[in-house]
């Protein structure tokens, strides 16, 4: 699969999981918020493919440089970093449990919890 069409499947994942969380929001349906952090973490995993066979192709054309330089190369760039923030600190806040976090005080007193909190990006 060439780079451009991968970026592209990307994109249409990473839209996909917008939608989804915006219908996990609506509904407050917990298994739909599975399924749009699922469908994050893989539009960033496909992100993150896309932009190393990009620098891997910058090598062979003999440029050997990070696709940072044009428009395009820095937009695909910043979703990445975007994704890569989002779900770091979902990682930290929502399935390490910071105590801080606001949300994690009402689900400290909680005894069992559903396994499908853990992929849930908003607070029970």
């Amino acid at each position: 699969m060439s780079t451009i069409k991968e970026i592209t499947v990307t994109t249409f994942v990473s839209g996909m999981a917008a939608l989804f969380y915006v219908i996990a929001w609506i509904f407050q349906n917990r298994a739909v918020g599975c399924m749009a952090s699922l469908a994050a973490t893989v539009g960033f995993l496909g992100n993150l493919a896309g932009f190393g066979l990009r620098w891997a192709e910058s090598y062979q054309m003999g440029f050997g440089r990070a696709p940072l330089s044009t428009l395009y190369e820095s937009l695909v760039f910043f979703a990445l970093s975007i994704a890569a923030l989002y779900l770091v600190t979902h990682h930290l806040v929502y399935l390490c449990h910071i105590p801080s976090c606001p949300f994690n005080a009402r689900m400290a007193g909680a005894k069992g919890r559903d396994p499908l909190d853990c992929w849930m990006w908003m607070p029970c």
